[in-house]
């Protein structure tokens, strides 16, 4: 209970009449525990001794005084200011007097658990820890909360680091890469679904704003003597709805304006970065004395909404500028706008698909293009790309060791498995969703004539080999979404592809595409173009004259919409094509419909959770899956000369690996001429 009155005399009273009326029901309080706040020595002169009044000594050996009210300090500002400093040594721990470092209880939460498990870790920091403050950052009035907010960025700083094997906020230059040193920094800063981490910054936090702008109008609804000072928070007084708090005097008022003019203050400063000139209109253009008004009533949210969308801005004139081959600029393009390619970051697990601490610190490595720390003793050691070539070597950032194939990465035939691996993956959430799928080398086989076919090649002349057909024909035309329009109604050969980091990625792309996840894009519009140019050669070479539909080709229209051939694309930094984002949603689409036949819960509620579910699956399988091929290939680096690789017993990943060999490795990695299975094929195969 919180009793405040304008004198000692009537809190007493006050009290009394509490204290006799819980006497009266056979209840008595511990007094030990009341506590007496006053503003003034002379407001507390005359306080009975049981009253306690908690103080602490300031640098000048006089005292200081407060109360704690629901974990809040009130009271005089070296006594908040000493609370929050100790809620700073409890959380991001001290320096002792010998120099050594007291923990904190966040190090102690995060660094055991990211050395048993970073992902868990990023997801604890992500949900959890960098939010430990928001109460103390909305309760206390931010002059006195700036400090303890930079102490908490400095303690989350070294937790990241911790958790993801290096210093993502380190503005330093990347070797080989001096443009725009601060780059990766501001990108981690970033909101996932603009490809950054998702961390919001502890000092740039608006909670005392907005817990002021959610208050405020309410107190003076339910306290109309506190009219006077709030003010009128009547719609109809929007544009003044601040004017008269601000003309108060109030240091909570003084403070408050402080803090809409550095929210305004940011926004200007994000439009000037982003060359935005005159800046967008938005409620952070206004008058702050309007702050709040309308539909801005989660001012935090709103403010940094629009901060945010203009930093993103920035980063992509940034981006344009950086060179072409800059893997910083590759990752940013391929990566940003994909939903499920931000399952690693934004997500939480999924236990199908869990990654060690070393694979999910190479995959946040990779993401980010910066140098990966499993690789660091390895750099310079050459890869020998076939059994005479070594003059490949090791670089910084893995690019060369995921696109090598050779017999020093025999290993790496876990390019192999990802490809597979995703087929697999989608087989499985086909079937899950009670979609019938056709796979194998005959789910496309034409037989031309009944002439025995004695070689290889004439086997290959009968047909294609897709990787599956999918069979939504018998669904109902009547659902909805982009997965039912392209797959609903109809048999489609789907053949799944996977992209390693390479020049496609430096390849200037058309004006009119957008930039994200282009490469992805461009290569799932090859893959129809391709089968239906195989399906003319494969007739033409059975007899077929020009410009006559063979049988093969015949055949091959019977799928699809008129014999379109889906392409599913996953990209080297986790990115998936447009293709694979309708098959998420077809997948979701029936899984929704079988659920809400049994379950109340709304469709859209329903088609939500599983494609959320989906693509956090997919997401994670593709991280993984780059992160192990690198892991793989990088222990098999010794075996030079044609050994098979196998990984060393004790590894993280050791219960994964199996003895490998390159057979088929080229069906992964763009222009080598293998098929599924690693069949020789001709080269419309990738």
């Amino acid at each position: 209970v919180t009793i405040e009155g304008k004198d000692l005399a009537s809190v007493m009273e006050a009290n009394e009449f509490i204290l006799e009326n819980l006497a009266e029901r056979g209840l008595k309080p511990n007094k030990n525990k009341f506590q007496l706040y006053g503003n003034s020595e002379e407001a507390v002169s005359g306080a009975p001794d049981w009253l306690t009044r908690p103080s602490v000594t300031t640098t000048d050996g006089s005292k200081a005084y407060g109360i704690i009210v629901c974990g809040a300090a009130i009271g005089d500002d070296e006594f908040v200011r000493a609370y929050l400093k100790e809620k700073g040594d409890t959380l991001c721990g001290y320096t002792a007097e010998d120099g050594s470092h007291v923990q904190g209880s966040l190090d102690k939460l995060i660094t055991p658990m990211a050395e048993l498990d970073a992902h868990s870790a990023a997801c604890s920091m992500f949900y959890s820890a960098q939010c430990r403050l928001d109460y103390h950052l909305a309760t206390h009035l931010p002059s006195q909360t700036r400090e303890l907010a930079e102490r908490m960025d400095q303690c989350l700083r070294r937790l990241y680091e911790t958790v993801n094997g290096v210093d993502l906020m380190d503005e330093t230059a990347a070797p080989g890469y001096p443009i725009d040193p601060a780059f990766t920094a501001d990108r981690f800063r970033l909101r996932t679904k603009d490809g950054g981490s998702g961390y919001r910054v502890t000092k740039d936090r608006a909670n005392f704003a907005n817990a002021m702008n959610q208050c405020a109008p309410r107190l003076a609804e339910f306290f109309p003597s506190l009219a006077p000072l709030l003010g009128d928070f009547d719609p109809d007084n929007d544009d003044t709805r601040w004017s008269l708090f601000f003309s108060s005097g109030s240091i909570y008022a003084t403070e408050l304006k402080s803090e809409f003019n550095r929210l305004k203050s940011m926004y200007l400063d994000a439009c000037q970065s982003a060359a935005l000139d005159p800046p967008p209109p938005c409620f952070l253009t206004d008058p702050v004395e309007t702050f709040g008004r309308g539909p801005e009533t989660k001012l935090q949210k709103s403010s940094f909404d629009h901060i945010k969308d203009v930093r993103f801005q920035a980063i992509e004139i940034r981006v344009k500028n950086q060179n072409r081959d800059d893997p910083r600029r590759r990752s940013q393009l391929g990566s940003a706008r994909c939903k499920i390619s931000q399952a690693l970051q934004s997500g939480q697990q999924d236990k199908q698909i869990l990654l060690t601490s070393r694979e999910f610190q190479t995959a946040i490595q990779s993401l980010y293009r910066v140098p990966i720390t499993a690789l660091h003793p390895l750099v310079g050691q050459p890869i020998a790309t076939n059994y005479t070539d070594r003059s490949s070597r090791v670089d910084l950032y893995g690019e060369n060791i995921k696109t090598a194939t050779g017999p020093s990465t025999s290993g790496g035939s876990t390019a192999i498995e990802l490809h597979h691996g995703f087929l697999s993956l989608i087989i499985s959430a086909l079937k899950a969703a009670g979609i019938k799928v056709t796979t194998g080398k005959d789910v496309f086989v034409v037989a031309v004539n009944n002439t025995p076919l004695s070689t290889p090649q004439d086997k290959l002349l009968q047909g294609i080999l897709a990787d599956g057909v999918i069979h939504a024909k018998n669904l109902p035309l009547s659902w909805l979404g982009i997965g039912m329009g392209r797959y609903g109604g109809l048999n489609t050969l789907t053949d799944v592809k996977t992209l390693a980091p390479g020049t496609k990625y430096s390849t200037p792309l058309p004006a009119n595409r957008s930039p994200y996840s282009a490469v992805v894009a461009a290569r799932q519009d090859l893959v129809d173009r391709e089968y239906h140019a195989a399906a003319k050669r494969l007739d033409a070479a059975r007899g077929t004259p020009p410009d006559t539909i063979g049988p093969i080709e015949l055949e091959m229209n019977t799928y699809g919409h008129e014999g379109e051939v889906i392409g599913p694309v996953l990209g080297a930094y986790g990115e998936f094509s447009q293709h694979a984002y309708e098959l998420a949603d077809l997948i979701a689409t029936k899984r929704a419909h079988d659920f809400c036949e049994l379950n109340n819960m709304g469709l859209k509620q329903a088609k939500s959770m599983f494609t959320r579910a989906i693509r956090r699956k997919w997401g994670l399988y593709a991280h993984r899956g780059w992160a192990n091929l690198l892991l793989q290939r990088s222990r098999n680096l010794n075996a030079v000369g044609g050994a098979t690789g196998t990984a060393t017993a004790g590894d993280e990943e050791s219960w994964r690996s199996t003895t490998l060999t390159l057979t088929g490795v080229g069906a992964l990695l763009e222009g080598s001429p293998a098929g599924f299975n690693g069949t020789s094929v001709p080269q419309i195969f990738s």
